[in-house]
């Protein structure tokens, strides 16, 4: 019974100090490969810094700035725990063929996300238009009251709130309204009361100048439309300030203005 024990403790003592053999054979590369890791993961913040500082010399909002810095740093770990696993012997060829499966799998699983995602990002890097702006987008038009990575929130005038994928809104065209500090307005006026077109231009420019909303430069404009006996046609032309985030509510009261000074005149906007 003893020499059953002793052999066996013998056996354990052999395997023990075997495993403890490789392991320190092992220990180099292992630290090496540590080494190569944490130099990638630490390393990885400069060029990370680097693209984050050139990208918000463009422009860019923070938080893309941020998430794009975020995506080289994780760029850099990925490349170095590859390189890590490669540097203990492991076979990459298999590793990369398998991710390379998972990865086509679920990136056609979500395709429609990471299309969304991807154009997120293009419309924060071109910005075509940003938070406040109003905007005419994918069949929707409204105030930008979001910009996030996969869709976009704008508000519309009656008040509901809409989510457009960034991947419809990148994919179609893009209107913005307040792009510019003024936003022109032109109405056709349409008057047989016997006015000289001077009379009804100077009356025209004059109620135009007093509705809240127009800018004053430029200055309102009436330009000669059509004259047919004692009828006669201006194009009433004025600017709309795009601060006020209201270019329909000012161009109706631009109409309702010179229909309530020429009542017996044709107004409608162009």
């Amino acid at each position: 019974m003893n020499s059953a024990l002793l052999d066996m403790a013998f056996t354990a003592s052999n395997v023990l100090r075997l495993y403890l053999l490789r392991i320190m054979e092992a220990m180099p590369t292992v630290l090496g490969a540590v080494a190569l890791l944490l130099v990638f993961w630490f390393g990885g913040r400069y060029p990370a810094g680097w693209i984050g500082r050139a990208i918000a010399r463009m422009g860019a909002e923070p938080h893309v700035v941020r998430l794009l810095e975020r995506m080289v740093w994780y760029g850099f770990i990925g490349l170095g725990l590859v390189t890590a696993l490669g540097t203990i012997g492991v076979d990459l060829t298999a590793l990369v063929a398998t991710l390379g499966v998972i990865g086509f799998a679920i990136s056609f699983a979500f395709q429609d996300i990471f299309g969304n995602f991807l154009a997120g990002i293009l419309l924060m890097l071109q910005r075509p238009f940003k938070i406040g702006d109003l905007v005419a987008v994918a069949g929707v038009e409204g105030i930008v009251e979001d910009i996030r990575i996969r869709d976009t929130v704008i508000r519309l005038e009656d008040g509901r709130v809409v989510i457009v994928p960034n991947k419809n809104i990148l994919g179609g065209t893009i209107v913005n309204y307040t792009a510019n500090p003024v936003l022109r307005v032109e109405v056709e006026v349409t008057s047989s009361n016997g006015a000289t077109l001077d009379e009804l231009r100077a009356q025209c420019v004059e109620v135009v100048a007093g509705v809240q909303g127009v800018a004053a430069k430029p200055a309102p404009a009436v330009l000669a439309g059509s004259v047919s006996g004692s009828t006669g046609s201006l194009i009433v032309r004025c600017w709309v300030d795009t601060s006020r985030r209201d270019f329909s509510g000012v161009r109706a009261a631009v109409v309702e203005a010179l229909h309530k000074a020429l009542p017996n005149a044709t107004v409608k906007p162009r």
